[in-house]
């Protein structure tokens, strides 16, 4: 029995993140891994964030906290997309959030797993979440939820802002390309909206389903999710629903700035091709005249004439004076 408890304690040790008791009415308290192994209160709620790639945690999760199988696996598999489903009063909520960590691919969103039990939210992650740093801070500043369900939507809350910020940064970056006047850097500016269209689709991917989950939460009876609570998980849904729709307006935005500057960099090339045929056409028959006068045969005229030179030069420049005429005439310059 106490390598038992060793060896759940070693886990927790690994795994745990953060974990907090709260008694409903405004307190709350931090918890060690020690505590963790001991039932809390009835009448308190308690939240365990925890590690998800830390070994053994399946073990820990189906016997100490009596999570079922099916669950354990769902909570700790690799890859999954945000999704709820109901286990009798329970909930099983992915979620996805921006990943802010240093070095990292913001648009390569993070999971967050989550079980919610009338008095008890699991949640796992395998990275860093700054929304669940700011809840600890809040926490430390007296700040404390009434009820399982508000911690659920101020961490939702938290994912949320944190996204809606990374999609200003991003319309920043839109509204840059679109009023770019530089029409030398043309191929450029389409690359980099490219990019950002990629980054957007990307986004979208990943938060449209978040909205279905949400949706599911927001409409199902559970006896832990009261009138006002689901009130609140419904605004959380609708912020959600602003940013899929953003995020899809974002999108948009960016095809017709690429399509914009796609047609002016045609124009310019069109133009220089125009000038580049005008230019030639004027130069033909000049090149023509200079050609056949080269040409290394006996008879020439002027060979022996010292103002043949001139006579040339004179007739070369009339005939570039006619050509633009006639160009001008048949409006083609």
């Amino acid at each position: 029995m106490m390598s038992h408890i060793t060896s759940d304690l070693k886990t927790i040790e690994h795994a745990l993140q953060t974990a907090w008791v709260f008694d409903g009415k405004g307190e709350g308290q931090q918890l060690t891994p020690e505590q963790l192994l001991i039932a809390p209160h009835p009448d308190r709620f308690v939240w365990i964030h925890l590690k998800r790639d830390t070994p053994n945690l399946d073990l820990w999760l189906t016997g100490q906290l009596q999570l079922p199988e099916a669950i354990s696996l769902a909570l700790l598999s690799e890859d999954t997309r945000p999704r709820c489903e109901f286990y009798q009063n329970n909930c099983l909520l992915n979620l996805r959030g921006i990943n802010l960590n240093p070095g990292a691919i913001p648009e390569e969103m993070i999971s967050m797993r989550c079980w919610i039990q009338g008095k008890r939210l699991i949640t796992l992650s395998k990275y860093h979440f700054v929304s669940v740093n700011e809840l600890q801070q809040q926490f430390n500043e007296g700040i404390f939820p009434k009820s399982t369900a508000e911690l659920l939507v101020w961490l939702i809350t938290g994912l949320t802002d944190k996204l809606a910020i990374y999609l200003e940064q991003l319309d920043e970056q839109l509204d840059k390309l679109e009023n770019n006047d530089d029409l030398t850097a043309i191929s450029r500016l389409i690359t980099e909206v490219t990019q950002l269209r990629n980054q957007v689709t990307k986004l979208r991917r990943y938060i449209a389903p978040q909205v279905a989950a949400l949706s599911s939460l927001t409409l199902s009876q559970l006896s832990w999710l009261n009138h006002e609570e689901g009130l609140s998980f419904r605004n959380v849904q609708d912020e959600v629903t602003r940013v899929t729709e953003d995020l899809e307006a974002m999108r948009e935005r960016a095809i017709i700035i690429k399509d914009n500057l796609q047609q002016q960099l045609s124009e310019k090339l069109n133009r220089n091709t125009y000038l580049l045929t005008v230019v030639a056409a004027i130069f033909l028959p000049i090149s023509f005249l200079t050609g056949l006068l080269g040409i290394n045969v006996g008879g020439l005229p002027g060979t022996e004439s010292t103002d043949a030179f001139l006579i040339v030069c004179v007739i070369t420049l009339i005939t570039v004076v006619i050509e633009l005429v006639l160009l001008k005439v048949l409006k083609i310059f």
